[in-house]
């Protein structure tokens, strides 16, 4: 079994590395892709572990990008495999989002303390500002120790209904797939069918991307069904295209596992990318098993 797309704590997984490696052995996955959003540093952390038996790793990241392709802006998750993990490129944009982030964040939560006089900034003395995901959930649970039962409902009605800015998706998917190959890694469509686009608008999307050097696209993904799955296929087979799938595994209450069986490989799906990934050693574990 393989599942090309998983997330830990170091973006906005449940699971530490560690136990997410283990899920995957317990499941009998034998090859995984640490996808975490706009970090590596879960990969970094596994690099620097014992290398566990029965399972290849192969290095991943899931970029926020947008294009205005279409003429209006259209968002698309990035997956990226195989690249040098050490590479100065990848760790620069990386470092660049990192700060963004950190930033946007800190200042949001200023301007909440000075509107709410029941909050308190040493509240947040310890709290994630780099943490991708949801702000206005890490908040929630964050504070929720510190503030009564009527603070918190005035707190959540706020923050529903003033979102802060989840993702400012600036990193264009151009400059993205730019960035993957110059680290010698590969690019994919992350979830295809998730796009707010139509099949007609996905088609010229997918042409324009293969054009700028796009590897592949997630056909089977746990959210995509037999309709998208058969559609994201076909797109492959015309543009020639590696076709990959995962769990997208975040927590338990969207997915059994890594390697959940609604990822529906077809019984004759040929993981040719990684094959390729295997073949030019770019995985993390004992290859001369594969």
């Amino acid at each position: 079994m393989i599942d090309l797309h998983t997330h830990t704590v170091h973006s906005d997984g449940i699971l530490t590395v560690n136990e997410l490696v283990n899920n995957a052995i317990e499941n009998n996955v034998q090859i995984i892709s640490i996808t975490d959003h706009d970090t590596i540093s879960g990969l970094i952390e596994y690099q620097n572990m014992p290398l566990k038996k029965d399972i290849l790793v192969i290095p991943g990241v899931e970029f926020s990008t947008d294009t205005y392709y279409l003429g209006r802006k259209t968002k698309i998750h990035l997956l990226g495999y195989g690249y040098k993990i050490k590479d100065k490129r990848i760790n620069q944009v990386l470092q660049k989002l990192y700060i963004r982030r950190f930033n946007d964040n800190k200042e949001y939560l200023e301007d909440l303390i000075k509107k709410f006089s029941f909050l308190n900034a040493e509240y947040f003395h310890n709290f994630n500002y780099t943490k991708y995901g949801w702000l206005y959930k890490n908040i929630l649970n964050h504070i929720r120790t510190f503030i009564n039962e009527e603070q918190l409902e005035l707190l959540k009605e706020y923050l529903l209904s003033n979102k802060p800015i989840y993702n400012k998706y600036n990193e264009s998917v151009e400059d993205m797939i730019k960035l993957i190959h110059s680290c010698h890694g590969y690019s994919v469509f992350a979830h295809p069918q998730k796009c707010d686009i139509t099949k007609k608008e996905l088609q010229t999307l997918v042409m324009y991307l293969r054009d700028l050097g796009l590897d592949g696209l997630e056909t089977y993904h746990i959210e995509a069904n037999k309709n998208a799955r058969d559609y994201i296929h076909s797109l492959a087979i015309k543009y020639d295209l590696y076709e990959t799938g995962g769990s997208d595994f975040h927590s338990f209450k969207y997915a059994s596992g890594v390697g959940d069986p609604n990822i529906k490989f077809p019984q004759d799906y040929e993981p040719l990318l990684v094959k390729k990934l295997i073949k030019e050693k770019k995985v993390l574990g004992d290859i001369s098993e594969q």
